[in-house]
């Protein structure tokens, strides 16, 4: 869609790059605090609606840059945000997994609700949204952190997120889904 990145970068949104976080970090005076989807497009694709899939173990490049920066991390979880819109299931997702094993990304189908009407559209489902924010997990600056030192905290901040899932479930979430971290 054309100038639909130039939207997105006028109300300031910025690359997920590794590149585009070390200059907002690396700002003098400070005052940036990137807020990153650390799940991606992967995150997007949960066709499960009893399960909250959170692409997180093998993403460690955030952990490293904010080590690198001293930059602290803070855990949110988003409750609500599974419902409001339905993902293809049977035929429409068997071609969705042969695509993705074919060119490594899948597209992600989804459906919400119309403009007038509330049964098909590209529309989120009326549905809240509910987001908690948790304690902010300082950290030390290190420029050449270990792998040690990246797992350790790339630990916490998992712990600190189930932590916070698990406390403020029963209020905002659905104690029927199951949190999956992969």
């Amino acid at each position: 869609m054309p100038a639909f990145r130039e939207v997105f970068l006028s109300f300031g949104a910025v690359s997920s790059s590794r590149t585009s976080m070390n200059n907002l970090l690396s700002t003098p005076g400070g005052g940036c605090a990137p807020v990153l989807m650390v799940g991606g497009v992967p995150e997007m694709d949960n066709f499960q609606q009893d399960k909250i899939r959170l692409i997180l173990r093998k993403r460690k490049g955030f952990v490293k840059i904010a080590l690198r920066h001293g930059a602290s991390l803070v855990p949110t979880f988003s409750f609500g945000e599974i419902g409001l819109f339905k993902q293809a299931d049977g035929c429409v997702r068997r071609v969705q997994e042969t695509v993705r094993k074919t060119i490594g990304i899948a597209p992600v189908i989804f459906f919400g609700r119309g403009w007038i009407q509330d049964t098909f559209g590209i529309l989120p489902q009326r549905k809240p949204i509910t987001v908690v924010v948790g304690k902010p997990i300082d950290v030390e600056k290190n420029e050449n952190p270990s792998d040690i030192e990246i797992e350790e905290l790339h630990e916490r901040y998992v712990k600190d997120l189930k932590s916070l899932y698990n406390e403020y479930n029963p209020q905002f979430g659905d104690t029927n889904m199951k949190l999956i971290i992969k």
